[in-house]
């Protein structure tokens, strides 16, 4: 998956006239990209808060789009045990002073 076409997910899912099978659609997209467990796409998830286009769709009424969002989150927590994996890293001078 590319950045393009992350970004059309994250389009579509903000995009309130879009029909549940899209959202759906875009939905199990991104819980199949965070399933591969690649740690550069699991962070371009988080780095662009796509979570916060997802959670709303946790209290829809298709129980396998709940389903769906349950599991991203889930996923989410099982990469990122620790908190500090997002902390800044200290960068070390080239040259002391």
């Amino acid at each position: 998956m590319n950045l393009g076409n992350f970004n059309e997910i994250i389009q579509a899912l903000s995009n309130p006239k879009n029909k549940e099978h899209t959202i759906k659609t875009n939905v199990n997209i991104l819980r199949a990209m965070l399933k591969t467990l690649n740690l550069d796409k699991v962070r371009l998830m988080v780095d662009t808060r796509a979570l916060l286009y997802v959670l709303p769709f946790a209290n829809s009424q298709d129980v396998r789009l709940r389903e769906a969002v349950l599991d991203i989150l889930c996923v989410l927590s099982q990469v990122f045990p620790d908190l500090n994996a997002f902390a800044p890293q200290k960068h070390i001078p080239l040259i002391e002073q």
